[in-house]
C-alpha cells in the first residue's frame, strides 16, 4: 500500500510539519486536514504517533490546532527536556506553543513519570501542568 505523504509548510516558529499516513482528506470550507491510519507528525524534535489527526488551519493556511486521537504516542521537548509518553488525545496550540494530553495520560520526563487525566506542557513559559480526576487522582514516581 502506498502512503500518502503530505508536507504542510508551516513555517510557524521555523520549523515545517510533516505528516504522513495511509489515508487525507481536505475540506476547504472548514479548513481541515483528516489523516487517518498509522498517522506520524513531526515538527523540529517534536513527534507524535496516532491513529487518527485532524489539522485546523486559518483562512492564510497557517497552523491554528492540531488534534490527534486513537493510541496517541509522543515524543516532545520542552527547555531540552524530553517528555516521552502517551495519551488517548493530544491537542497542540502552535500560537500558544502549548500541548494538552487527554484521557490515559503517561509521560517520563528524565527520571520522574507522571500519570493522570490531563496534562498540559506550555513550551512558551516552560511550565507542565498534570491533573488527575475525582476517581483516579494523578501519580508521579521519582527514580532514583
Amino acid at each position: 500500500m502506498r502512503f500518502v505523504v503530505l508536507f504542510i509548510a508551516v513555517f510557524l516558529y521555523a520549523d515545517n510539519l510533516e505528516i504522513s499516513s495511509k489515508f487525507f482528506e481536505y475540506n476547504k470550507t472548514k479548513n481541515m486536514a483528516t489523516f487517518k491510519k498509522h498517522v506520524k507528525v513531526i515538527k523540529g524534535r517534536d513527534t507524535i504517533l496516532s491513529d487518527e489527526l485532524y489539522i485546523y488551519t486559518l483562512p492564510s493556511k497557517k497552523l491554528k490546532q492540531l488534534i490527534a486521537k486513537g493510541h496517541v504516542r509522543f515524543k516532545v521537548f520542552n527547555n531540552n527536556i524530553l517528555y516521552r509518553g502517551s495519551s488517548d488525545e493530544l491537542i497542540y496550540f502552535p500560537k500558544k506553543q502549548k500541548f494538552v494530553f487527554r484521557g490515559h495520560v503517561h509521560i517520563t520526563k528524565q527520571k520522574q513519570q507522571l500519570y493522570g487525566q490531563e496534562v498540559v506542557i506550555d513550551k512558551k513559559n516552560g511550565l507542565a501542568n498534570v491533573i488527575g480526576d475525582n476517581n483516579k487522582p494523578l501519580k508521579f514516581i521519582l527514580k532514583e
